[in-house]
């Protein structure tokens, strides 16, 4: 009889897993080489511990890498390409893709620079004057189960003498060789040393000012000299080519218009990744991992909602650093924050995060994390060394500062307060009375939320209404509404049921007034 159609999603539909994995029964899944990127929308985590790690130096924060990505898809998701980099350790000369570690790099254009005779071409002795690669760190895996962590702290900077105990997989990167091989029983703890992205390296990589077409040169020159290898050359064209290709993706003009806008005045490849981080800390972004927007483009997050989770900041980063010519690439991985008091760190599912390598010239790949900081949620790592009279103080604090947020979410979530003491109050009701209490809801929350007396419409004109100013279709309410009003219908368990699925779903579009939007760019 009433058969209303509805684009509401179902649960099943929202509740897709984080990365494309079923936790509970198969761990190892985490350290799998996939094709496409995770899902940008519905992630969920159970906050399951993975594995810990403990390090041999003291940083807040640690990525740990899984894999890159290369292209970027229609649907925007991104996608591996394995051609030109797959190879076998048994046949491949190590230093092929040495181009991709940061310390390979810095070190060959100090060689370079040695010489003196590239720099009228961009190469500043000066900038690579530093011994900045002199210091492993190290970090200690382990962990409760049965899942062996295989996952290398970044950047991934390996030199030329240990490239002989690692195995390469993609991209020119590389896995530990104790790592990489699961074992039976798995290798449970392990021992690796790497070089990390500290400040030296960072402040080292920022006086770079030489342009991608310079680094090409003096690469080009110096293989002609014989003063550098035609494979490192090779990569370095290879690079770029890939890592700027927005082939097959179409972006809208006002993106690309903002990305330009966001490095205006920006002379280093540095300062442009920086720039591009800065704009969502400061421009009102919000990290939501929940959220399922209505529009779920790139362009919609940017320039609409700009509310969304890792996945959609480092997408919007890589797309729009390749629009002005940067060579980026979208990375997911773990970000480790969570620390005992041992100074031990505990990786979880929930730690699973997605960032942006940018390729900054003259010096390799550098990560940079654009999603807003507050998405981090760890505990307090400080001791407390508080008497009795001074937890008493705080805990008199903590009860002033709670009561006065309980007073203030009170009035911010009274209407919703609201709507919860309406849907308890009609399990209490007949079906009659409840059809025609959500009919005179559904029209309360329109005429509140517009400004508008709607009292006098008719219920096809309620009707026409919403679908008009609120894209929202309760046909069904309406008119089971109308057969039970003017019908004396009596209505069944099945029909309100229907009825009140429908109103539950529909009901943030009745509450709230649409932000006006410009038109959104179809993506082909």
């Amino acid at each position: 009889m009433f058969l209303p159609q509805t684009d509401a999603k179902s649960k099943l539909e929202a509740d897709k897993t984080y990365f494309d994995l079923n936790l509970r029964n198969n761990y190892s899944n985490y350290n799998s080489l996939n094709d496409t990127s995770s899902l940008r929308f519905g992630g969920e985590d159970e906050g399951i511990e993975l594995f810990r790690f403990t390090p041999s130096d003291n940083n807040p924060v640690y990525y740990l890498r899984n894999q890159g990505y290369d292209r970027l898809r229609d649907d925007e998701r991104w996608e591996m390409l394995y051609d030109e980099y797959n190879y076998d350790t048994s046949d491949v000369d190590y230093r092929e893709n040495e181009a991709n570690s940061p310390i390979v790099v810095y070190n060959t254009m100090k060689e370079l620079a040695d010489t003196g005779l590239y720099e009228s071409m961009g190469l500043d002795p000066k900038a690579y004057s530093e011994d900045i690669f002199s210091q492993k760190s190290k970090i200690e895996y382990s962990t409760l189960n049965d899942f062996a962590p295989r996952y290398l702290p970044v950047p991934v900077t390996v030199d030329s003498a240990s490239l002989k105990d690692y195995n390469r997989i993609t991209h020119g990167e590389v896995f530990p060789e104790a790592l990489y091989h699961q074992q039976e029983p798995p290798l449970l703890n392990t021992e690796i040393e790497f070089y990390p992205e500290n400040d030296e390296v960072r402040r080292a990589a920022q006086k770079l000012s030489m342009s991608y077409d310079d680094f090409e040169n003096i690469a080009d020159n110096a293989s002609l000299n014989d003063d550098l290898r035609d494979s490192f050359y090779t990569n370095i064209l290879l690079i770029r080519s890939r890592y700027t290709d927005l082939s097959g993706y179409y972006p809208s003009d006002r993106m690309t218009q903002l990305a330009e806008s966001i490095v205006e005045g920006k002379t280093t490849d540095y300062e442009k990744a920086q720039a591009f981080v800065d704009y969502f800390e400061e421009n009102g972004f919000r990290y939501d991992k929940e959220y399922v927007p209505s529009d779920e483009s790139i362009d919609y997050f940017l320039f609409d909602s700009k509310r969304g989770s890792c996945t959609s900041y480092a997408t919007s980063m890589t797309i729009m650093a390749r629009l002005i010519g940067l060579p980026a690439r979208y990375v997911e991985g773990f970000v480790a924050y969570e620390r005992t008091p041992e100074g031990e760190y505990i990786v979880r599912d929930s730690n699973a995060h997605a960032w942006v390598e940018v390729y900054i010239s003259g010096f390799g790949w550098m990560t940079f994390d654009p999603t807003i900081a507050d998405y981090q949620s760890s505990s307090s790592q400080e001791e407390s060394s508080f008497n009795i009279a001074g937890i008493l103080a705080y805990l008199g604090r903590i009860a002033i500062f709670l009561g006065v947020v309980f007073i203030i979410i009170f009035v911010l979530l009274l209407d919703r307060i609201i709507e919860v003491v309406f849907r308890i109050s009609l399990h209490f009701r007949s079906s009659t009375e409840r059809v025609l209490r959500l009919y005179r809801r559904t029209l309360k929350l329109l005429s509140s939320s517009s400004g508008t007396d709607l009292s006098g419409y008719t219920p096809h004109e309620l009707l026409g209404f919403m679908r008009r100013n609120r894209q929202a279709d309760l046909a069904y309410v309406v008119e089971l509404f109308e057969y039970t009003c003017f019908g004396s219908h009596e209505p069944t368990d099945e029909e309100w049921s229907k009825a009140y699925t429908l109103y539950k779903a529909e009901y943030k579009k009745l509450r709230k007034q649409p932000v006006e939007r410009g038109p959104v760019t179809a993506m082909r």
